[in-house]
């Protein structure tokens, strides 16, 4: 069982292409690090998934992926929002 769940990660692992970077063909806030979403119809990154998904990666001993979260304080520094989608991100501007 364990195994089955440890090839999960492939499939919830994302990356936004770099050149999708200030574009308008996407809705996603680019993120130049890889990232892994909270399940598979999720196409961005929830920070309050962030924690369990860390705790998940380091008991699948997938430590250099759990580096790479670290983008995710960058991503709350500077949108403080729920998610990697800039719906969410033009909702805070309006206030």
């Amino acid at each position: 069982m364990a195994s089955a769940l440890n090839e999960r990660w492939k499939e919830l692992g994302r990356v936004i292409r770099p050149e999708l970077e200030g574009s308008d063909s996407t809705s996603l806030i680019y993120l130049e690090r890889p990232f892994v979403v909270p399940g598979g119809r999720f196409r961005e990154m929830y920070y309050w998934d962030s924690y369990w998904t860390i705790l998940g990666l380091l008991k699948s001993e997938m430590t250099d992926t759990v580096k790479g979260r670290f983008g995710l304080v960058w991503f709350i520094q500077r949108f403080i929002c729920q998610a990697s989608w800039q719906f969410f991100h033009k909702q805070l501007d309006r206030r």
